[in-house]
């Protein structure tokens, strides 16, 4: 049958394993951390990546809208033209003529208007090809990173399986289900730590002082105790 000061010690040897658990668990969430500024930049990266192209797709929409009043006036002015070779003089000459300059300004304007359309596009295009490669780059970080840390946490989840490992044997010497539970509450209230050393007439975890009682009933290591503070259980270092 498994003594108290036994079950004690199965508890103290488990609590080892469990912080290194905890140190385990909090690299792996750490390096998942790292992760998240990049992820962050690549979101970003993609967001300006599509404003940019909307913006040109709308450049691209003027242009093809100033070219397709270009074709309209161009049409008119052959039109124009040909009314033209008709006549020779008259009232009918001059309101043909006054059309065809009218229709030669309209060209003149529309032609500037897709110029300047055009320079838009070529200007929004080039921010977008800018913003693309900032894009690929990060992506491109972000999958290196990814890699590395896939590696490192591969190593970290197979030290973690070691450890669950070592853990069977302390709990099978426990012998008492509840006793482990209790355990397992405690640390989960208690930053991880559910069993901590006496020294001094001190816990160990909390520092607070034990009543002297308690103290000498934990050094004879015949009863399972909790501090009166903290809550955690309790045992005598054996020296």
């Amino acid at each position: 049958m498994t003594t108290i000061r036994e079950q004690l010690k199965a508890l103290e040897l488990l609590q080892e394993i469990d912080s290194r658990v905890d140190g385990l668990k909090k690299q792996k969430t750490a390096l998942i951390a790292q992760l998240k500024p990049l992820q962050d930049k690549l979101t970003q990266s993609t967001a300006l990546v599509m404003a940019k192209a909307t913006e040109v797709e709308d450049a691209r929409k003027t242009v093809r809208q100033a070219q397709a009043a270009m074709e309209l006036c161009q049409d008119r002015l052959t039109r124009s033209n040909g009314k033209l070779e008709g006549v020779s003089k008259g009232n009918e000459f001059q309101a043909v003529t006054k059309e065809i300059d009218q229709l030669k300004k309209q060209i003149s304007t529309v032609q500037d208007q897709i110029k300047n359309a055009q320079s838009v596009v070529d200007v929004k295009s080039l921010e977008m090809a800018q913003f693309q490669e900032k894009q690929t780059q990060t992506q491109g970080e972000l999958d290196q990173i990814k890699n590395q840390l896939a590696s490192e946490s591969g190593k970290i989840d197979d030290n973690l399986q070691a450890l669950e490992g070592e853990r069977a044997p302390h709990i099978n010497q426990v012998g008492d289900s509840r006793l482990v539970l209790q355990y397992d509450r405690i640390r989960g209230m208690r930053a991880g730590i559910g069993i901590a050393p006496t020294v001094s007439g001190r816990c160990k975890a909390c520092n607070m002082l034990l009543p002297p009682q308690q103290y000498i009933q934990i050094q004879k290591g015949q009863e399972i105790h909790n501090c009166p503070s903290c809550g955690r259980l309790l045992f005598h270092p054996v020296q």
